[in-house]
């Protein structure tokens, strides 16, 4: 990301400076700090503690590594967003106890649990887009030319609820896309490099529209590797998943979509499960915490683990923030109103595609129009994403209940009715009163 920068100075809002994630944007920051000398992060957080650990953490990466970047702390939001430049969100409403909810509820009723897909993402929706509408209010009063992109999730319904109800501009992240495309090339046993992919749709529900390897059709080649992939026992069941929807559709599909043409086969998995992902992650949470506490009391502190596994997930998002920050005017796969690159879909929905990303914002590029066996799916989580933004951002208990049955897993009155009572109550300190009667 390095090659011919150009300074700029801006102020930059994290919204979830606190989280176990923020060491890998703020390494992928310093590796570009040429390009922001001078500029100011600030990160903001309710969870002190976390906060202070990252705070410090991320003062002694700048200095050593000769960083001319500011990084500033605040638990007061105000403080963080007035007259930012950009600002990035990634919070987690209720925390990972929140998310337990979300995955173990559901399966009590046969619905897979989960923090972006089913009614587990629907309620992370509406615990998201209620902490989220107040930082565009904030944003609108004290930095309304600023640029949000949004890393918390579902990114689509985040983005959706933004778009239709404030003037604020969003860019929705995702690298789910670049994750795809490195278990592609793990597959392959190719390096990353060769490996050139692009897929269009909804955020975790998208198809490959382009999938080469060393510049030729990359799915013979994949079609070849098949056999040995589906027996190998170090590939990940997601991943064979993957591949028998592959070889059935013709097209690489989303991770996620497992969720959709594997439903019982997970929910199986998941009930037989000793803990649930969230519950693992929980486990995990304060091996990351100390460690990031350790090396922040070091001059020079070198991170031997993050959250969020490789420096990938940062280095996403901040080159993203350089294509803007330096019009650089590069392609990013990225989650933006439609504005008919999709045919299939209205303009103003949000769509996950190629966008030309520079100095204006996010654009995104025409697509391949999609194929019939893939669009009805598609279609239907289109509709759902649209009323729970709605419903998220301003809608009644009727309204929501009305999108939670409009979701694909659930389409069922009773199903909607039951899971929503129990979830509501569940989540009730987290959500508006208009939600909740």
């Amino acid at each position: 990301m390095a090659d011919n920068m150009k300074t700029s100075r801006r102020k930059i809002a994290i919204i979830g400076g606190g989280s176990a994630y923020l060491p890998v944007f703020l390494s992928a920051f310093i590796e570009v700090a040429e390009a922001f000398t001078g500029s100011e992060i600030w990160l903001m957080d309710i969870d002190e503690p976390h906060l202070n650990v990252i705070h410090q953490l991320g003062r002694k990466l700048a200095s050593a590594a000769g960083a001319s970047i500011d990084i500033c702390k605040t638990t007061t939001r105000r403080e963080a967003l007035e007259d930012a430049d950009f600002v990035l969100t990634t919070f987690r409403p209720g925390g990972f106890e929140a998310r337990t909810l979300d995955e173990k509820i559901p399966l009590k009723y046969g619905v897979i649990g989960q923090e972006t897909v089913g009614p587990g993402g629907f309620f992370m929706a509406l615990r998201s887009v209620n902490v989220i509408r107040g930082i565009v209010q904030e944003m609108e009063e004290l930095a309304p030319g600023a640029l949000l992109f949004n890393y918390t999730n579902p990114t689509n319904i985040v983005a959706e609820a933004i778009t239709h109800h404030s003037p604020i501009h969003v860019i929705g992240l995702c690298d789910q896309s670049q994750g795809d495309r490195r278990r592609l090339a793990n597959v392959l046993g190719v390096e990353l490099s060769q490996v050139d992919y692009a897929v269009s749709g909804l955020n975790h529900a998208t198809w490959s529209t382009h999938f080469r390897v060393d510049g030729k059709d990359g799915f013979p080649l994949l079609m070849k590797s098949m056999s040995a992939a589906l027996h190998a026992p170090d590939i990940d069941p997601a991943v064979k998943r993957m591949l028998t929807l592959a070889r059935r559709f013709g097209r690489i599909p989303n991770r996620y979509w497992q969720y959709y043409y594997f439903h019982e086969e997970l929910v199986d998995e998941a009930q037989k499960a000793q803990y649930c992902r969230a519950e693992q992650i929980m486990q995990e949470l304060p091996d990351y915490y100390q460690h990031y506490a350790e090396q922040s009391r070091k001059p020079a502190p070198i991170l031997e683990k993050m959250r969020g596994g490789s420096k990938a997930f940062g280095d996403f998002a901040v080159d993203v923030i350089c294509s803007v920050a330096l019009d650089r005017d590069d392609v990013h796969i990225l989650n933006v109103p439609n504005q008919g690159a999709m045919s299939e879909f209205d303009s103003d929905r949000i769509v996950e595609v190629s966008c030309r990303v520079n100095r204006d914002g996010a654009f995104p590029l025409l697509q391949v129009e999609m194929a019939h066996e893939g669009l009805g799916l598609m279609k239907m989580l289109s509709e759902y994403q649209y009323l729970a933004a709605k419903a998220a951002w301003s809608g009644t208990r009727h309204e929501a209940i009305q999108a939670l049955m409009s979701n694909p897993l659930i389409f069922n009155i009773q199903r909607a009715e039951s899971l929503y009572n129990e979830m509501v109550q569940a989540h009730a300190e987290h959500l508006p009163r208009r939600l909740l009667e």
